[in-house]
């Protein structure tokens, strides 16, 4: 062992609070507008580190909650 701590929080963990967070404003599953989170970002040519907004992934979740998949 050499000492080194690891944490177990995932390095995504502020990323995955606003993604709970829009959904939880928009009221629709975590889990599932996760997942179309990422369709959307794969859709848009987004990388990895290029993050929807806060104010986005609000619009995002209100979209998801309309029937946009």
């Amino acid at each position: 062992m050499t000492g080194v701590q690891t944490c177990a929080l995932p390095i995504y963990s502020k990323d995955k609070a606003q993604i709970n967070d829009a959904a939880r404003k928009a009221g629709v599953d975590p889990h599932r507008f996760g997942k179309f989170v990422d369709k959307m970002k794969k859709l848009e040519g987004r990388g990895a580190s290029e993050n929807f907004s806060f104010d986005e992934l609000v619009t995002l979740a209100n979209q998801f909650k309309g029937g946009g998949k």
